[in-house]
C-alpha cells in the first residue's frame, strides 16, 4: 500500500472542560455505569442504603425493611405505607444483580413465589411489586409486564418445568385446585420495574451519594440571613462581642440594644452574617455527609489556624477579634470535601462558632 493512500487523521474535537478534581483523578464515571460494575454484595449494600435513606421519608413509606437471604419469601426490601401492616399497604422491591437486563427466564420463579406465598397468606398481596436491577428489565420482560394477562398465561405455561419444585426446598407446588384459582385471579398488574436511574436520582438527595459516586456535594444553598432577634443558639458569641466592644471603648454594652447609634451596631450585624454563613455550611455538611466529621475537621483546622493569633497580646478584645477575622479569611483548607464551599465569611463565622462554644475568647479576663 502506498503511504499516500492513507487518510490523514482528523484532529479530535474540543475536549469537554474538566474540573480540577477530574484533571487529577480522571473524568467521573456515570453512576449507572458504576452500579453495573458492582458485584452482587455491593449492589445489595447500595440498594439497602437507598431503601434506608430514600424510602423512609414522610409522604413515601413510614418504614422500610430489608429481608434478603434465605427465608425472605421472595421479598428483598419492603416499604410499608402504614404500620401495623394492613392488606396491600406495602410495596415489595425485588433486587436482581445480573450482568444483562432481566429476561423472563430469570424471573419466573420469583413470580411463582409471589403467587404461592400470598396464596398461603404468608403475607398479603402487595400494592406494587418492583423489580430493581443494574441493567433494568429487558424488552421481552418489559412487554410481558405491560400485558398482565399475557404474563399470567406465560407463568402458567412454565409452572411445571420452572417453578413447581423450586419454590421451597423439599416441596412441590402443583398448579391445580385453589392454587390454580389464585394464580388465575392474581393481579399481575402490580408488577413493575423500578428503573435504576430513578433509584440513583432519589439517592442523589441523600448524604451518602458523594461518597458512593463522587462528583462533589450538590445544591449548596445561599447563606442564611440572621434573624432580627438574637436566638438562644447564638447568645454566647454575641456576649463575647459585647464584651469586646466594651473593652475597646470603656463603655458597658450589656445588651444588643446598648449598641444603638454606634458603629458597633453595624459591626455586630456583619459578625452575625458571618456566623450564619458558617451555620449554613454546617447544616449543608450535616445533610449531605454520612456524619458530622467532615465539618468538625474543618472547625478543628480553623481552630489551629487562629489560636496563636487569639493568644497574642492586643490593646483590646475588639482588636483581637478583628485580627482573628483577618487571619481566618486567609487560611487555606485543602484536600477536604467541603473546601469548595468555604468562603471568607464562613471561615470567619467558624471563629464565632468557636467563641459560641467558649473555645476562643476575645477578652482575656487575666489581662483586665
Amino acid at each position: 500500500m502506498n503511504k499516500d493512500d492513507l487518510d490523514a487523521l482528523e484532529q479530535p474535537g474540543q475536549q469537554v472542560p474538566l474540573t480540577p478534581e477530574e484533571i487529577l483523578m480522571g473524568p467521573s464515571i456515570d453512576p449507572k455505569e458504576r452500579v453495573r460494575l458492582y458485584d452482587e454484595d455491593t449492589f445489595e449494600e447500595f440498594i439497602l442504603e437507598w431503601a434506608f435513606f430514600c424510602l423512609q421519608k414522610p409522604g413515601n413509606y413510614v418504614s422500610a425493611r430489608r429481608f434478603g437471604g434465605a427465608g425472605d419469601l421472595g421479598r428483598d426490601i419492603v416499604g410499608y405505607l402504614e404500620l401495623p401492616l394492613k392488606a396491600s399497604r406495602f410495596d415489595i422491591f425485588q433486587c436482581k444483580h445480573y450482568k444483562a437486563p432481566i429476561a423472563p427466564s430469570d424471573i419466573w420463579l420469583e413470580f411463582a413465589k409471589l403467587c404461592v406465598f400470598t396464596y398461603q397468606k404468608r403475607f398479603p398481596v402487595p400494592r406494587h411489586y418492583f423489580l430493581v436491577a443494574p441493567q433494568d428489565v429487558g424488552p421481552s420482560l418489559g412487554s410481558l409486564i405491560d400485558e398482565p394477562e399475557k404474563l399470567r398465561a406465560e407463568i402458567q405455561a412454565r409452572w411445571d418445568t420452572k417453578c413447581a419444585k423450586s419454590i421451597s426446598k423439599g416441596n412441590t407446588y402443583s398448579l391445580e385446585g385453589d392454587l390454580l384459582a389464585h394464580v388465575q385471579t392474581f393481579p399481575f398488574e402490580i408488577i413493575r420495574c423500578k428503573p435504576i436511574h430513578e433509584v440513583i436520582q432519589e439517592f442523589s438527595n441523600c448524604g451518602r451519594y458523594a461518597g458512593r459516586f463522587g462528583g462533589g456535594l450538590k445544591g449548596f444553598p445561599p447563606d442564611e440571613l440572621p434573624p432580627d432577634s438574637i436566638l438562644t443558639t447564638e447568645t454566647r458569641y454575641v456576649e463575647q462581642l459585647l464584651a469586646a466592644y466594651s473593652d475597646e471603648t470603656g463603655q458597658n454594652f450589656h445588651v444588643v440594644g446598648d449598641l444603638s447609634g454606634s458603629k458597633y451596631e453595624a459591626d455586630l450585624h456583619r459578625q452575625r452574617e458571618r456566623f450564619y454563613s458558617a451555620e449554613t455550611l454546617r447544616r449543608f455538611a450535616r445533610d449531605n455527609q454520612p456524619s458530622v466529621a467532615p465539618y468538625e475537621d474543618i472547625a478543628a483546622q480553623m481552630y489551629y489556624g487562629v489560636i496563636d493569633c487569639v493568644l497574642k497580646n492586643f490593646p483590646s478584645g475588639y482588636q483581637r477579634m478583628l485580627e482573628t477575622m483577618t487571619t481566618s479569611a486567609k487560611i487555606v483548607i485543602s484536600n477536604h470535601p467541603l473546601r469548595s464551599y468555604l468562603k471568607p465569611q464562613s471561615k470567619q463565622g467558624i471563629c464565632h462558632q468557636l467563641a459560641n462554644d467558649d473555645r476562643v475568647h476575645w477578652v482575656d479576663e487575666e489581662e483586665k
